[in-house]
């Protein structure tokens, strides 16, 4: 009796609460960041934690993209990093995710998913097949673009969108495993893939688009705590306003009660409700969850009657009103009467039973940290490499890094060069700058002459004013790393002279001013005459 109340006064617990679950209850207008030159592309944060933004232009075949500091920069277009994925880091759709500092995609023509860490630096590939999953628009979404695998992030973690032809064609829940890529658990749903036009997952749930190119509703549901889904009809209605003919991309980022949109050259962010109630579009959440409850483990309680005669009543017992407790998670079930034959196992000292296990010592490696001065010259497109990284015109110094081999190696390193490189090169500069002395080996001997010069010659090219900036850089060739960490004030002008017998000489322009005076074409002279001396 007492545990059929008990189970009952659950039900009514489950009727009246989700546990804290989030549903999603509508979408309202939102607001577009920017417009891009590609109709298809996508966008997205890194997490609540951060103001990183991250965008693709190119959607179908990736090549590259940029990272932004915060929303300003990105409808500037002010990126302060380009990360360029090359050959088989290609990735395929417009499906990925950032997760903790890591980029997780599908890759291109293949059923591997991959991941590639990217802040604090580029480093580390990892990737894993997915059995049996379609790829290459076999299950593609409305809009095709390759967009088979589609990764998801909410509350709950990462999660892979995906079908098989066992499946047939029907959308797989995969939930994945950051750190290993593993599939850990799978829900079949009862929608074609094929006929969804963008999906994305808010607290272990499934939401589904009905069109890509005019959205009208959020069309069927799936709820992975209860396995269970079903179409929505016009429950959650889309923005009809946001609409712009080609939406590529619909993803959300848990803890922002936002969708981040890609759709037709527009970056969209749409807000959204999010409720903890039993919504009215799944009147199925009164019943029990598949999932496992957990056992009750605690203590009843059961009360003996006070014993009385047979003839009239006795209102004073004569045995005492007892309660007696029962644990029954820890003691024992025995009958009165019987023994408990069952023994406790005989156990040693963990130090005579349990060997300590063999662990292989990590391999070390020797890495390189280059450090060295760069020329950004007059830049007007920012996508040029001379204005992002600059030329190399003078290096400084090779430090040596010994680290673990791998990617843990590469994240050390990726944290020790640049302070490295910055006392190096600040160190190297100096408060002359430019104008100070320096002494190269040349065929015919060393020779001294001004820094600026000695740049300049390097250059062999005008640098008409207001000149190039001074970078200072690092190089971590082992790890395909490549940054820039610091600009010096001066700037650096040159121009090329005509000297009979000689030709045309490069020359500092000390004043970059545009004008070689006397001393400085007297300079570039001294260091021809003393070059063919």
């Amino acid at each position: 009796m007492m545990w059929t109340l008990f189970c009952y006064l659950m039900g009514l617990l489950y009727i009246s609460s989700t546990d804290g679950k989030l549903y999603l209850q509508g979408i309202n207008n939102g607001k577009s960041m920017r417009t891009d030159e590609s109709r298809e592309g996508w966008w997205i944060r890194d997490s609540p934690r951060s103001d990183k933004i991250y965008k693709m232009s190119y959607s179908i075949s990736l090549q590259s993209f940029e990272e932004f500091e915060n929303e300003n920069d990105l409808r500037n277009g002010r990126f302060n990093r380009r990360i360029n994925f090359q050959g088989d880091d290609r990735c395929a759709g417009a499906g990925h995710v950032m997760f903790n500092g890591s980029f997780y995609c599908n890759k291109y023509r293949s059923p591997n998913i991959m991941k590639r860490q990217i802040y604090p630096t580029f480093c580390c590939k990892q990737e894993r097949p997915i059995t049996d999953a379609g790829h290459s628009n076999s299950y593609h979404y409305q809009w095709g673009g390759y967009s088979d695998i589609d990764f998801a992030l909410d509350e709950r973690g990462l999660w892979v969108l995906y079908s098989t032809a066992e499946a047939a064609a029907n959308i797989i829940i995969g939930r994945v495993d950051p750190d290993t890529l593993e599939i850990t658990s799978t829900f079949t749903t009862s929608f074609d893939k094929r006929r969804a036009a963008e999906a994305f997952m808010i607290d272990g749930t499934l939401y589904v688009l009905d069109r890509y190119t005019s959205p009208r509703y959020i069309t069927y549901f799936y709820d992975t705590d209860y396995a269970r889904g079903g179409y929505l009809g016009d429950a959650i209605p889309w923005p009809n306003s946001m609409a712009r003919g080609r939406l590529t991309q619909l993803a959300y980022v848990p803890g922002r009660s936002e969708l981040y949109v890609w759709d037709n050259t527009h970056l969209q962010t749409l807000p959204i409700s999010l409720t903890t109630d039993v919504p009215k579009w799944a009147p199925w959440l009164t019943t029990p969850k598949v999932t496992t409850r957990v056992p009750f483990t605690g203590t009843y309680i059961t009360t003996t009657r006070p014993f009385t005669t047979r003839k009239g009543y006795n209102t004073t017992p004569r045995r005492p009103f007892t309660t007696r407790r029962y644990n029954i998670t820890t003691r024992p079930f025995t009958t009165r009467g019987s023994f408990n034959t069952t023994k406790r196992p005989f156990t040693t000292r963990r130090s005579y039973t349990t060997a300590r296990p063999f662990t292989t010592p990590p391999r070390i490696s020797y890495y390189t940290c280059a450090c060295d001065l760069r020329l950004r010259v007059n830049c007007t497109d920012v996508n040029q490499p001379e204005c992002n990284l600059g030329i190399p015109i003078h290096p400084v110094s090779t430090e040596n890094i010994v680290a673990e081999t791998g990617c843990n190696g590469c994240l050390k390193v990726a944290r020790e060069c640049p302070s490295l490189c910055f006392m190096r090169n600040v160190e190297f500069w100096g408060v002359q700058g430019l104008s100070r002395v320096i002494t190269e080996d040349t065929p015919w001997g060393p020779r001294n002459k001004k820094l600026g010069q000695a740049f300049c010659e390097r250059i062999n090219s005008n640098t008409f004013p207001p000149g190039g900036s001074i970078i200072a850089a690092h190089k971590m060739s082992d790890c395909d790393l490549d940054f820039v960490h610091n600009r010096f004030d001066e700037k650096l002008c040159c121009i090329m002279i005509d000297i009979p017998g000689a030709g045309e000489i490069p020359a500092w322009d000390f004043n970059c001013n545009g004008v070689i005076e006397n001393y400085e074409a007297e300079m570039a002279q001294d260091s021809i005459s003393a070059a063919n001396a």
